[in-house]
């Protein structure tokens, strides 16, 4: 009898035990299934355009693959604002044969429902079964910070609810920069290397016209030599040659992004060459593009270059009869002074250096020779870096020309012996001695610009210390500085949209953010938010180009301008 009450005791010990274990098996555990993301991305909003933001995991537990036949779970992204949208792509399953469904637009364009068709036993019975599906995603504008997918199921599911962060929402930035800006002088150029970088993982959209650069009038892209350099980051997203694309008579330049990064990137792009028609280029100064695309680019426009021509040299190239006691002059396009590489400037004859000494005024090189021989051929070579501007750019071309002295003259003529040359002129092999003269004597003068008013230089203009390059040059009238009103706006970030001219009235419109500004030509008035303002001076025509008073134009814009009157330059900031 004793016995029988001991083991009616261990039985009731033993049946809570057994009951518990009934329920663990007959539910999945609390945490049976989870979920995770390969990556949360920064991505740019309000543009539209659908976004890959990785794939969402989700492992479940043997016990609850196991159980998971006709059991579903729904996604959804934020109702409000309007325009969310969500898909879901082909599911990957690892460590079981089962398989599971994709419904997208569940309702709603931002909800999506998974459900498993046929059971997920696990291949590995120790081991759990994942899912990974790809998530594209499109965000409406004004959306700033985490965003967070709703994971729902209903009650008994093994799959578990909650939220998970997909991807985040702010300010994209890519920055472009180039390291090395080129002066040249004939009608093609390699470019320096251009650098783009983004601040945070995605901002490249990933698009075939995620970047585009647009050169000025007169000017077109060369891929011939292009090349690109991975600096850091995901390597996936550097361009190849292939994701370069030219539009616009080959004046716009689109580069493709094919996917958006997983981490920050930056890349060079080298070897990009630009060509010119000098026959377009009406005075001096730098190439400036036009950067935007739909990625979020800054700056809007970017320096790539400097036309730095010479405009003349006296004896002129090829000149025949040219006097002994010539001294020689090379003319640039503005002022100059000398680079680091001046002691490679040469004039040779008979390939033989010439002695000579150097001196620079203005926009003028002049080489003394001490004294030149008769019907002789004589060439200068002026080498890259010899000479650079006053903003320390340097003539990257090399340059040179030659000209022919004149025969000695006839006996009888008093001009000299009949040797046959005068032998003031020194030769060597070695390496000519050159010396520098400071400064050039008065009769070199500067090139001059002629208006109906004065002569004067024309001025150079920089806008937050970019030099500005127009097809038209600037001039000074009155002591009041004129340039081009279009491309004085492109270079202040006003983009080409914003700029429209009225051929009725002769009225050009510029809008900058909440200004709105009206210049008419022969009009001393000018026009801020439908309020007249007076000018002491008035816009005009010059070759097709409406020219304003830049002063006015800036300060209008609440610039400020300073002007160099001894470098002839002015610098808007």
């Amino acid at each position: 009898m004793i016995k029988k009450k001991e083991e009616l005791s261990r039985f009731l010990f033993i049946l809570p035990l057994l009951f518990t274990l009934l329920i663990l098996i007959a539910r999945p555990a609390s945490g049976a299934t989870t979920y995770s993301v390969t990556l949360v991305p920064s991505i740019a909003t309000g543009t539209g355009m659908p976004i890959d933001v990785g794939s969402l995991i989700i492992t479940l537990s043997p016990g609850a693959a196991s159980s998971s036949v006709n059991k579903s779970v729904y996604f959804a992204l934020p109702s409000n604002p309007p325009g969310y949208t969500l898909t879901m792509g082909t599911p990957n399953i690892s460590n079981s044969s089962g398989s599971v469904s994709i419904t997208n637009n569940n309702g709603n364009s931002y909800t999506s429902q998974l459900k498993v068709t046929s059971t997920l036993t696990p291949t590995d019975p120790a081991s759990d079964v994942t899912i990974t599906i790809p998530l594209t995603i499109t965000v409406p504008g004004d959306v700033c910070g985490d965003i967070k997918l709703d994971i729902s199921a209903s009650d008994g599911s093994v799959f578990s609810c909650g939220t998970i962060t997909v991807a985040r929402a702010g300010t994209l930035q890519v920055t472009v920069n180039i390291d090395n800006i080129k002066a040249f002088n004939n009608s093609s150029i390699e470019l320096g290397n251009i650098y783009v970088h983004e601040n945070t993982a995605g901002a490249l959209i990933s698009s075939p016209e995620s970047l585009r650069f647009k050169l000025p009038t007169g000017f077109t892209w060369d891929l011939s030599g292009i090349s690109t350099n991975l600096i850091w980051g995901d390597l996936g997203v550097v361009p190849t040659l292939g994701h370069f694309k030219l539009a616009d008579n080959n004046t716009i330049l689109f580069v493709s992004i094919q996917h958006q990064s997983n981490q920050p990137t930056r890349f060079s792009i080298n070897g990009l060459r630009m060509n010119a028609d000098l026959n377009r280029l009406r005075g001096p100064g730098p190439v400036i593009c036009q950067v935007n695309g739909l990625s979020n680019v800054t700056p809007t426009s970017l320096t790539v270059a400097k036309y730095f021509p010479i405009v003349s040299t006296d004896p002129p190239d090829g000149a025949t009869g040219v006097s002994i006691s010539k001294n020689i002059t090379v003319s640039f396009g503005e002022n100059i002074q000398t680079g680091d590489n001046i002691g490679g400037v040469t004039l040779t004859k008979d390939g033989n250096q010439v002695q000579f000494t150097y001196g620079i005024n203005g926009n003028t090189l002049a080489l003394y020779p001490n004294g030149l021989d008769y019907s002789v051929t004589y060439a200068v070579y002026i080498p890259i870096g010899a000479i650079k501007d006053y903003g320390g750019i340097a003539l990257t071309n090399n340059y040179s020309f030659s000209f022919t002295t004149r025969p000695y003259p006839s006996s009888g003529s008093g001009s000299g012996s009949s040797s046959g040359s005068s032998s003031s002129n020194s030769t060597t092999s070695q390496q000519a001695t050159v010396t520098a003269v400071t400064p050039i004597p008065q009769q070199i003068t500067p090139l001059m610009t002629t208006t109906n008013d004065i002569a004067t230089l024309s001025p150079q203009i920089t806008a937050n210390g970019q030099p500005v390059i127009f097809d038209v040059a600037p001039e000074i009238k009155n002591d009041r500085t004129f340039a081009p009103v279009r491309t004085l706006a492109y270079s202040l970030g006003i983009t080409e949209n914003n700029v429209s001219w009225d051929n009725t009235t002769s009225t050009v419109t510029i809008i900058s953010n909440d200004l709105t500004l009206k210049f008419t030509v022969g009009s001393n008035l000018f026009i801020i938010n439908g309020t007249a303002q007076e000018m002491d001076m008035s816009p005009y025509i010059k070759n097709d180009r409406t020219m304003v008073p830049l002063r006015f134009f800036a300060e209008a814009l609440g610039l400020t301008v300073e002007w160099d009157k001894k470098t002839q330059q002015v610098n808007i900031k």
